[in-house]
């Protein structure tokens, strides 16, 4: 029989204690469909170990594999500018890497998802499709590995018929929830379902709450027993058999997702709307603790309020062995330093970019957080990893979330040892509201200052399913 075990409440705080409020005095524009995210059907589209999608064979820096991905799974044939799939790493015997791009265009030098060490790893890449609507991945690096790939979800391109999906409100990423503050350490088959209120409010009394369609989540397999993994999902339905993140035995790992919630509940309170949402995190295989952090959230609605996807030029845009965008040198342990992004990487109303983040010839086992604050930078682990194996995190990177400087600026903290660290930007989250009162006499950046400003609060809290 399965048991609950109720944890105590965790609050995610946004824009403060309080709810608060939308864009005053008046209601954002409905959006467009451009730039908005939608989820789709979790699904493979390869698998070269098995030939699932056509294919047999290591992918390595000498050869590439192409897939279709449009028309199927839930994503349209037309209107699409980019899909989010997960890269799966396996069978592979060191470092190496893949790069992802649209089928027919040149492969770019700009790594997707870097991966080292012997463990099954799992990556979230954001890639542009031909108009074809397909994609191409090649191997980089020293080492081949099999690969897989899964689509979660797409953006609409300026072609889209499809009814807008979500825009993206971006969160200082956050611890949020951690098993070994409360002692619920997951076992094979035990699920963490997660109950997430979202406040939003205005003093437009025509205001309608937006619908909260998925979170950027990140998530870490922490002190890991057995080859196992975990799987995030909206918690309506069956299980997907798609993992979110896999791992090895006694070898921390992390892993981006955006995943759909399922909502619960939504109520009128103190002038605006509370809606409690539900997703789910479940472990397979072996035993260990789970730590998630909220990097942001997907809403659309007449009165949603957000950024929207642009695919950029992929580029190698920080590099501490050259000291692009950031000063030369390792990074020490227990250290922490500032980068700014290039210009290219980055529009007036950029509030962040996809950014892929390699923790390079690392001395000693590590973890690294991706920050846009120095002061608070050991909070949750983008990458972790073993001595030597250079591994990479994805993370949709916000910049400077108090908008306080002209330069696109991220941070990086080390935990132990050192590390070259060196990142690449694929595109870029822009503001396109103009609901606000007054946005035309305000800058781009100006704009999405306010609208940071006035994010909604979300409040967490988890119950464990034991298997048994």
């Amino acid at each position: 029989m399965s048991r609950r075990i109720a944890a105590p409440l965790l609050a995610i705080a946004l824009a403060g204690s309080a709810w608060a409020a939308a864009p005053t005095s008046a209601h954002a524009a409905t959006p467009g469909a451009m730039g908005t995210y939608h989820p789709s059907t979790t699904a493979r589209v390869a698998d070269t170990q098995s030939g699932w999608g056509g294919r047999t064979g290591y992918v390595s820096s000498k050869n590439s594999v192409t897939y279709t991905v449009t028309g199927r799974n839930g994503i349209p044939s037309t209107g699409v500018s980019a899909v989010v799939v997960q890269l799966t790493a396996f069978d592979q015997h060191g470092n190496g890497a893949f790069v992802a791009y649209a089928a027919g265009t040149s492969r770019p030098a700009a790594v997707s998802f870097a991966y080292g060490g012997r463990s099954t790893q799992v990556g979230k890449v954001t890639v542009p499709v031909s108009s074809t609507g397909r994609i191409s991945v090649a191997g980089a690096g020293a080492y081949q590995a099999h690969l897989r790939i899964d689509v979660v979800g797409w953006y609409a391109s300026s072609s889209s018929t499809a009814p807008a999906g979500g825009l993206y409100l971006p969160s200082d990423l956050e611890l949020t929830d951690d098993t070994r503050m409360s002692g619920a350490r997951l076992q094979p088959g035990d699920q963490l379902e997660e109950d997430l209120e979202i406040g939003f409010g205005s003093d437009d009394p025509n205001f309608q709450a937006p619908t909260v369609v998925a979170l950027d989540l990140n998530i870490s397999a922490l002190s890991p027993s057995g080859t196992g993994g975990l799987t995030a999902w909206s918690g309506t339905g069956r299980r997907p058999y798609v993992p979110s993140l896999e791992f090895g035995n006694h070898d921390s790992v992390s892993s981006s997702v955006i995943v759909p919630v399922t909502l619960v509940s939504s109520q009128s309170e103190g002038g605006g709307t509370v809606a409690t949402y539900k997703f789910v995190v479940g472990a397979f295989g072996g035993s260990t603790d789970v730590a998630l952090s909220i990097g942001g959230l997907y809403d659309q609605g007449r009165d949603a309020f957000g950024a929207a996807y642009r695919p950029t030029a992929p580029q190698l845009a920080i590099n501490t062995v050259t000291g692009l965008g950031i000063t030369k040198g390792r990074l020490g342990a227990d250290s922490a330093r500032l980068a700014t992004l290039p210009s290219a990487a980055i529009d007036d109303g950029t509030v962040a970019v996809n950014m892929t983040t390699a923790a390079v010839a690392p001395t000693a086992g590590t973890w690294v957080a991706q920050t846009t604050d120095l002061l608070n930078t050991r909070s949750t682990s983008i990458i972790n990893t073993l001595a030597g194996a250079t591994r990479s995190g994805t993370l949709t990177a916000e910049l400077d979330s108090a908008m306080n400087s002209d330069l696109p600026q991220v941070g990086f903290y080390n935990g132990k040892g050192s590390i070259d660290v060196q990142a690449w930007t694929y595109g870029r989250f822009d503001f396109t509201d103009d609901g606000v009162v007054g946005a035309k006499n305000l800058s781009a950046r100006q704009l999405a200052k306010r609208v940071l400003s006035q994010r909604p609060t979300m409040r967490l809290k988890h119950k464990v399913i034991r298997a048994h």
